[in-house]
């Protein structure tokens, strides 16, 4: 259970930073290159319909910017919080293993001390029943 729930974590955390990611790139773009929005038959059906209302694409562009700036500044708490949660489950899960290890290690040592004092005392028997019959 523990290793399903890091895992989810794991990708939600991958998630949201992809999410980051690809607000930050996009704002990047429209923050350094204004006039290349975008290149694509979308965008530029997009401005053509805003050149026609009328829409002023400076003042488009900036909406657009505040909107992705916004988004950006929501998600960075979220990524920050995902990866804390990632980096718990971590350390749970390498003590857990810690602890089977440790765990494995004193029940194998004990194993081993049964079976050697079986040994003895088979040994032992045998010992005697040779001294006995000598």
């Amino acid at each position: 259970d523990t290793l399903k729930a890091r895992d989810q974590k794991q990708m939600d955390y991958e998630g949201l930073s992809n999410y980051l990611k690809s607000y930050d790139d996009e704002y990047k773009k429209y923050e350094n290159n204004p006039a290349h929005i975008s290149s694509g038959i979308t965008s530029f059906v997009s401005r053509k319909y805003d050149e026609m209302k009328g829409t002023d694409p400076k003042l488009r562009r900036e909406e657009k910017m505040n909107n992705l700036q916004k988004k950006i500044e929501d998600l960075k708490p979220e990524v920050e919080k995902s990866e804390q949660d990632t980096k718990r489950f971590d350390e749970d899960i390498t003590k857990e293993i810690e602890y089977f290890d440790n765990f494995q290690i004193m029940d194998f040592r004990k194993y081993l001390s049964d079976y050697i004092d079986i040994q003895m005392e088979s040994y032992q028997k045998v010992y005697f029943t040779i001294q006995y019959n000598i």
